[in-house]
């Protein structure tokens, strides 16, 4: 009877270790287990498996605590990054009594740098800047957007915001190629103009974003910023609204075109106006580019598109014989579906191509021009008319032009100017 009881008492023992053991398993695939003390268990720590269990709990949390180190350091330039500088940044900000600046620097030419070089020498000068940076007492911090913020020691006034830019901005080597980089920096004083972490990435990357849009090559914070950054978020989602069945907010105008040969208007260009109920009237050189860094803007292209056709049915219906002219982005051309789309309007529509042009700016050409090419060509046998708007601005060379399919140039008025011609 007696052994009968320790049989039973030694298999109820092991049925319960066994069956914690397994709870515990289960936990440990499902990622619950964090603290090894759970593996010390009176049902578990005395089972065959518990001191490998151990031991694999032991490799595993260092290897995680390794794996949250590499979240907090940029591997490329050496810098915090933004989620692990967020505890240092706001000791830093804690410290009144002593004040400083916060810089942001982008590399406004990266994305040429990379189409042209190679991402290898893109990193290369990202490195060399926050090489350059490192030199100047300070921590650098490598942002979630890819710029890069440096809170220096001190403050900087003008003048040397003029000379910070000209030491960062020199030609960087790489491989053995001399690469001119073009840098634009965003500058916010610290604790007087942001107290907190949030508030310091927000209006550092205002700052940063209000100099290349300005064509500033360095940009002091101001308060009115944030308004424009509200107006942009405001924006924004108006603008995503519109796509869910409210693009009667959205018009066309058109600017005629004049032969100037025979005095007949020949051709106008479309030209997109939005009033919305909120905002009001909001002009395309606001709402565009926030489309374009929202992912929206091949939408609103497509409309463009499907209106401009739409119109020329009208204006065939009153027998006015125009061609209507498009603006479009490089992503456009570049999308195929862009081209079927208008392909198709077309001919269900019984319209020809030729009356539908497309117009792309020299700067956006110059982007990558090899791929424009490629895809303007496909435009052209399609019998499509193509632009170059605003020519002049983009320092294109005359060869470059003649390998263009292009069929008109549109002069930009700076180089009118620059002429000294008037029309008094």
């Amino acid at each position: 009877m007696g052994l009968t009881l320790l049989v039973f008492f030694y298999l109820s023992v092991s049925k319960r270790r066994e069956s914690r053991l397994h709870q515990l398993l289960e936990q440990l695939a499902s990622g619950e287990i964090l603290n090894r003390a759970l593996l010390l268990d009176a049902n578990v720590q005395n089972h065959a498996l518990s001191k490998p269990l151990l031991r694999f709990l032991d490799n595993m949390l260092r290897r995680e605590a390794r794996l949250q180190e590499l979240t907090k350091q940029d591997f490329l330039t050496t810098f915090k990054t933004q989620n692990g500088s967020q505890s240092f940044v706001t000791q830093k900000l804690a410290m009144r009594h002593s004040p400083f600046d916060a810089v942001s620097v982008r590399i406004n030419n990266l994305r040429i740098i990379n189409d042209i070089y190679g991402f290898h020498h893109g990193d290369n000068c990202i490195k060399e800047v926050a090489n350059r940076l490192a030199a100047i007492p300070g921590s650098g911090i490598r942002m979630d957007s890819g710029d890069l913020l440096w809170l220096s020691e001190t403050t900087i006034n003008a003048s040397e915001s003029e000379a910070l830019v000209d030491s960062l901005s020199l030609p960087v080597m790489s491989a053995g190629s001399t690469i001119a980089i073009d840098l634009v920096l965003g500058i916010v004083n610290c604790p007087a103009q942001a107290d907190g972490c949030e508030a310091l990435f927000r209006r550092a990357w205002l700052t940063l974003e209000q100099a290349c849009q300005s064509r500033c090559r360095f940009n002091h914070y101001c308060a009115s910023l944030d308004k424009t950054y509200l107006r942009r978020l405001l924006i924004i989602a108006e603008l995503e609204s519109v796509f869910n069945g409210r693009d009667s907010e959205f018009s066309l105008f058109y600017q005629p075109k004049m032969n100037l040969a025979t005095g007949q208007v020949e051709a106008a260009e479309a030209l997109i106006r939005w009033h919305n109920p909120v905002l009001g009237n909001v002009f395309p050189d606001e709402f565009i580019p926030l489309a374009e860094q929202t992912g929206l803007l091949s939408k609103i292209s497509y409309w463009v598109v499907s209106q401009a056709v739409r119109d020329l049915l009208v204006f065939r219906e009153r027998d006015v014989p125009i061609s209507v002219s498009i603006n479009v982005s490089a992503d456009d051309i570049t999308d195929p579906r862009l081209l079927e789309h208008a392909v198709h309007l077309l001919q269900v529509n019984g319209l020809p191509a030729s009356q539908l042009s497309f117009e792309l700016t020299e700067s956006q050409l110059l982007e990558n021009p090899d791929q424009a090419i490629i895809h303007l060509t496909e435009f052209r046998k399609h019998g499509f008319r193509l632009a170059i708007d605003d020519f002049g601005t983009g320092y294109s060379s005359l060869a470059y032009l003649k390998r263009l399919p292009v069929d008109e140039l549109k002069i930009d008025k700076s180089i009118c100017n620059a002429t000294g011609y008037t029309t008094g």
